[in-house]
């Protein structure tokens, strides 16, 4: 908690809009994952449900204080995190998303006319 209020109060001493990163749900223990994305010498911190609790803490402190922030679809929070790491995320050694799904190539998703038709 601490992290995310000095996080907050840091956007907020450099006198410009700020929007943050909702964390992103990499979830898949059988990723072999570089060191630098260890967290005090382990892949992940806690187990998978402690990971999950903590970051509906985080969507709810941003939603209860609307602050501003980069939310990718709300699909990816349910999808399995197997399938999650092959089709979101760069190889199986990374631990970056996919820049096929990057915010501003519309979060991977595909858009057609048809998407626009009613």
């Amino acid at each position: 908690r601490d992290m995310w209020i000095d996080w907050f109060r840091f956007g907020d001493s450099l006198g410009i809009d700020v929007e943050y990163s909702t964390p992103w749900p990499i979830e898949f223990e059988g990723r072999r994952l570089p060191k630098t994305g260890y967290y005090k010498g382990e892949p992940f911190w806690g187990s998978r449900e402690d990971r999950v609790i903590q970051l509906e803490r985080i969507i709810e402190t941003f939603e209860k204080t609307d602050t501003p922030r980069v939310a990718y679809p709300n699909e990816w929070l349910t999808m399995d995190p197997e399938d999650f790491a092959k089709e979101k995320m760069e190889n199986m050694s990374s631990v970056h998303i996919s820049p096929q799904c990057y915010r501003r190539k519309e979060w991977g998703e595909v858009c057609t006319l048809e998407n626009f038709m009613i």
